[in-house]
Parts: structure tokens; sequence; C-alpha cells
């Protein structure tokens, strides 16, 4: 249903489906689809909501403007798809470092929360309230945060397909394949990192075990 939603806020540049206009539009998806989420996010959990909104609202607007197939065929010619998939991996690094930086942001104020409600003095229904919407936090936040993974899964799967596809068909190794290889590259250097994340996230779940 978000994502639904959010198609319909972003509205005719997801539509129009162009190949040509694949990053910009997952781009532009991403970041209305945050502000989107963290709007909702305000209007039902104050800061640490709008934090975890405008997560979720970039992963939705991001899913949102990929809405496009994405194969060999949809390609005028070789360098048409390596100019296009170059872009759209180069736009999929930024919007997933934008993620974890986000992420990395609210695994700080989490684990800063854990550590000054274990220092309370008190250990009364006021304290365990508090650690249980906290937890409920970092549910949240580590089922946007896993769902992101997934789509980065993807994304490099198909970049990579696409990429083999081409070195089997074509043995030239230009400037702009190896351009391609490069954002790829950077792209599972971020999976790496969101997974660390993750890890570090379910650790502050687990502290706040009652």
């Amino acid at each position: 249903m978000k994502r639904i939603i959010l198609v319909a806020l972003i509205g005719a540049p997801i539509l129009t489906g162009c190949v040509s206009d694949r990053a910009a539009t997952v781009g532009g998806g991403a970041v209305l689809g945050g502000a989107t989420g963290a709007g909702i996010g305000a209007a039902i959990g104050g800061r640490q909501g709008a934090l975890i909104g405008g997560l979720i609202g970039a992963v939705f607007g991001g899913l949102a403007g990929e809405a496009v197939a994405r194969s060999k065929e949809d390609y005028a010619s070789a360098e048409d798809m390596i100019e296009q998939e170059t872009a759209f991996a180069a736009n999929n690094v930024q919007t997933v470092s934008q993620f974890n930086r986000r992420l990395r942001t609210n695994i700080r104020a989490i684990d800063s929360e854990i550590a000054r409600l274990d220092g309370e003095v008190s250990t009364g229904y006021a304290t365990l309230s508090r650690k249980r919407n906290l937890s409920r936090e970092v549910d949240g936040e580590l089922k946007v945060a896993n769902e992101e993974l997934d789509r980065v899964e993807m994304e490099l799967r198909t970049g990579r397909k696409l990429l083999s596809e081409l070195e089997s068909s074509d043995r030239r190794r230009g400037a702009e394949v190896t351009k391609w290889e490069r954002e790829l590259a950077a792209l599972e250097r971020e999976e790496a990192l969101l997974r660390d994340l993750i890890v570090s996230l379910e650790a502050s779940g687990k502290r706040l075990a009652l």
C-alpha cells in the first residue's frame, strides 16, 4: 500500500517509464518519498518517528521510481546501456550512502537513549514504558533497513547480470565500462556497510530485551 501511495504522490515522472530518465526518476522518488515519510513519521512518533519515517519514505520512494523494466533488450545499443546503467548505479550509491548515514545517526541516538535509561535509578513503569517504545522504534528501523538491503541486493544482481551479458557478447573493455564497474563496486561497499549497521541495530534491540 505504501508503494502505491508514493507512486501516486510522486506522479508523472515515475509513470513515464523512460529508460533515459531512470536515474533521475529514482533519485526524485527517493527524495520526495523521504520528505513524505518524514511527515508521516513526525505525525505518529515525534522526532524519532520523523527519522524513521524519512528512512521509510526514501526506501519506498526509491522503489517506486525503479518501477520500470531493466533488461538488455530495453536499450537501443550497448553504449546506451553502459551510460544509463552507470548513471543508475551512481544514483543508487548516493541513495544508499544517504540511507546509511541516517541509519548510523539513528543507531547512535538509540544507543545513547538506552544508556540513559539504563542509568536511571528508577525501574518503575515509566522507565519500562520508554524502553518498550524504544524497542518498537528499533523493530521499525530493522524492518526498513532489511527492506533496503533486499532492494540493494536486487540492484546489484541486475547490474552484474547486465554487465556480464555485455562482456560475454563484447570483449572490449573501454573507460565507460570501467566506470560502470567502479560504481557497482561502490554500491557493494555500501551494501556491506548496511549489513554491518543492521547487525549493530540488532545488538541495540537485544539490549532493550525486558
